[in-house]
């Protein structure tokens, strides 16, 4: 950005804040001059400057206003507490609504007694600010026009009166204040009642589309579909809208050439709601002018007799005012003469019934029969076309979904990354309310089992408890997740979850709100590692066909965490050090090079120790090489017990240790150097009946105070290690201390 954007972008900053806090202060003025009078009386060359600065003032800041943040009836809500913070948030239009009951007063008081005729201005000017304005603003604005109101009176300058008057004083501020709050009570009220009527109408037509979709079986009934119901998709509501609008166009043309090709009055489709307890009229063609009946009982009229007995009933010469027709308002048609019915049958079972009735004299007919049947089947035929459909897109998302969580397991190489990895998988294919990754964990000799892994993607209910699971421990036969871990086969069968019956982790443990449970055991290379629990608030979600998909992805996350593990112990196996369990010598080199890189960046120093048992070979000649293992096991884990987490420990090579004190001064250093010698030297072993004792050299150096490189540091190090042992053993030593030392050249004792 050059010099003159950045000064341009300075003067509209400034300007921004002239506009803001100036229309504030300006504001301010005109109430204390109203208060004043200086607007009573025969108009001077002041007034009408103020006068028009006020105009002026009002109708750039209004146009500001509304040309930055066209004002908008006021939110269904309080915005705010009424506090000073809300309104200083809000001056702008504070300043916007004083300045405007300023202008109007100063036109009242310029027009003397005659004001009075006038004042009402101020409440038509408090009711429109109310409609549109915050809570807080509108609150501040009746008391700014009470305040004026007031002021004036006490200083003998009412607005509009010749004189001060108490009644009216009152008066005038019982109606400020009905105003302001009716008004703004009003638009809230108003703004609340167009928000639930516009999600009212929102909601019915979603009622309407799921009814749509569950009556031509798109979604089942009783297991709502978790990717439509749950989370509703936007590409599955495409899919479902679509097979609506396929199978609506498709009825219209059956029934459109079934009515032309009979010579009939009107062909309407009445469509069974899946409980069999009303029929929706699903399309319709009629020449009728008559008001047609959108939901009807089943039991009515002519329908009665097609649901009793699922064939094609013919209604032939009917009498004039006959009311067995259901699907027109009132049960009949005056013109109506011959009536159709043909049921719509699926494997047996009633869907819905094709109505088709003539008001010609010639009646049906066997043939007209057959041809309404033919219809039926073709609408039949649509509505599982359609089914088919979306069975096949949803099973291929499904699918592609699996594929992408295989791939991803796959790449997964530590424990925790195939955790994340498999949650979100599984959320993929099953969007489930609640899922956790149950692990096997040796405690001592017993194995538990632990929730390593919780993931929630429900309401704020269902996070409260969830959070508490991940990292309780539970035994072996405390509920379903051992179980099916033990038995190896997925819990429960019916995949319904109670609470009151269902013990899933152990019986303090229960998971709150859910009605859908599956627990999936994880089992690689022949070998039970735990389990995967999913729940779900909605019942039936884990069907025949999710469950076969989520038991082979609960086998794949059983191997990736296998090889996980695998790879983790690959990978400490050449990083650790197999005897000690302290990290290796190729690992100490590349942990120098970080912690002089880490130093160079914070400009803090650390030091190297260096150490190594005394006469480690005599204890190997004389005890063996069993004991010796031992000695350096021991050594190890003194090493970890005194050390901090910061520190890094390693086994340099043989009997010789390293340890980067990173944070730590020479000083320091050497305290630390100090109590691990003494700790070494109180320990007792035995080998044969027979009881010795070891002790250690150590050697110092500080960085960047001793050194600045690695092998400079290193060789410094070892040279103060060398000194130790050969003036005799069993002490600590620093390079600052010993290298002006004369005989430090000597060799290193054996």
């Amino acid at each position: 950005m050059n010099i003159q954007s950045m000064d341009r972008l300075e003067e509209e900053a400034a300007f921004e804040w002239m506009r803001r806090e100036g229309a504030l202060a300006l504001s301010g003025l005109f109430i204390v001059l109203l208060m004043a009078g200086f607007f009573h009386g025969s108009p001077g060359w002041a007034q009408v400057v103020a006068l028009a600065t006020l105009m002026t003032a009002s109708g750039a800041l209004g146009y500001d206003r509304l040309r930055w943040s066209p004002l908008r009836p006021a939110q269904a809500r309080v915005d705010g507490v009424l506090s000073f913070d809300a309104l200083w948030n809000a001056r702008q239009d504070m300043a916007l609504g004083v300045l405007l009951l300023a202008t109007a007063h100063a036109f009242i008081q310029q027009a003397g007694t005659m004001g009075a005729e006038v004042y009402p201005l101020i409440y038509a000017l408090l009711a429109i600010m109310a409609t549109y304005q915050r809570t807080v603003v509108t609150v501040a604005l009746v008391v700014t026009a009470l305040g004026i109101e007031i002021g004036g009176h006490l200083g003998g300058y009412p607005p509009g009166l010749a004189q001060p008057d108490l009644g009216i004083l009152l008066t005038r501020g019982l109606f400020l204040g009905l105003f302001g709050g009716f008004h703004m009570a009003w638009s809230r009220w108003e703004m609340l009642r167009q928000r639930t009527a516009a999600q009212a109408h929102l909601d019915r037509q979603e009622r309407e589309r799921l009814d749509a979709a569950r009556d031509w079986r798109l979604v089942a009934t009783g297991k709502p579909d978790t990717g439509l119901i749950i989370s509703r998709q936007e590409a599955e509501d495409l899919l479902v809208d679509d097979a609506i609008a396929a199978i609506a166009g498709s009825i219209g043309a059956s029934l459109r050439l079934l009515r032309s090709s009979l010579e009939g009055h009107t062909a309407a489709l009445l469509w069974l709601d899946e409980g069999g307890l009303r029929f929706d009229l699903r399309g319709v063609d009629s020449r009728s002018k008559a008001d047609l009946a959108q939901t009807l009982q089943p039991g009515e009229g002519a329908l009665a007799g097609v649901l009793r007995r699922q064939e094609p009933l013919l209604l032939n010469n009917l009498a004039r005012g006959y009311r067995g027709l259901p699907y027109y308002v009132g049960g009949h048609h005056g013109k109506v003469r011959h009536f159709l019915g043909v049921p719509v049958l699926e494997r047996g079972k009633l869907r819905g019934v094709i109505c088709l009735d003539r008001v010609v004299p010639e009646p049906f007919d066997q043939r007209d029969v057959e041809r309404a049947q033919e219809a039926s089947a073709s609408i039949l035929r649509a509505v599982q076309t359609e089914r088919l459909f979306l069975s096949i897109e949803r099973s291929r998302h499904e699918l592609s979904r699996f594929y992408e969580a295989s791939r991803s397991l796959n790449r997964a190489l530590t424990p925790s990354d195939v955790h994340d990895v498999a949650l979100e998988s599984l959320w993929e294919i099953c969007q489930y309310d609640f899922a956790a990754v149950v692990l096997e964990h040796s405690r001592g000799e017993d194995t538990v089992l632990r929730v390593v892994r919780t993931d929630d993607r429900g309401d704020e209910h269902v996070g409260r408890w969830a959070q508490k699971i991940e990292g309780m421990e539970f035994g072996h036969n405390s509920g379903l997740v051992s179980m099916a871990t033990e038995m190896r086969i997925n819990l429960p069968h019916n995949g319904a979850y109670r609470e009151t019956q269902n013990v899933v982790f152990d019986r303090k443990t229960p998971l709150r709100g859910m009605k859908s449970l599956l627990i999936l055991p994880m089992v690689g290379h022949d070998q039970s590692i735990g389990a995967l629990v999913l729940a779900s608030a909605n019942p039936g979600v884990f069907d025949d066909h999710r469950r076969a998909l989520l038991e082979v992805v609960a086998n794949q996350v059983a191997v990736s965490l296998q090889n996980a593990h695998m790879y983790k112990a690959m990978e400490e196996m050449a990083t650790i050090d197999g005897l000690t369990g302290l990290n290796n010598h190729r690992t100490f080199k590349g942990q120098m090079d970080e912690a002089i890189a880490r130093a160079q960046r914070s400009d803090v120093p650390f030091t190297l120790l260096l150490t190594d048992i005394d006469h480690f070979k005599s204890i190997n000649d004389t005890y063996g090489h069993p004991v010796g293992d031992e000695v350096l096991r021991t050594v190890s884990k003194t090493f970890r017990k005194l050390l901090r987490q910061t520190d890094l420990p390693a086994r340099y090579g043989g009997e010789e240790f390293a340890v980067i004190l990173e944070g730590t001064d020479l000083d320091g250093a050497f305290l630390l150097a100090e109590r691990l010698r003494q700790e070494i030297e109180a320990l007792q072993f035995t080998s044969a009946g027979k009881t010795f004792s070891i002790s250690m050299s150590f050697g110092l150096s500080a960085y960047p105070i001793d050194a600045e490189g690695k092998a400079e540091l290193i060789e410094t190090a070892d040279q103060a290690l060398y000194y130790s042992k050969s003036h005799g053993r069993n002490q600590v030593r620093a390079w600052r201390n010993v290298r002006s030392a004369p005989d430090r050249d000597a060799k290193k004792a054996p």
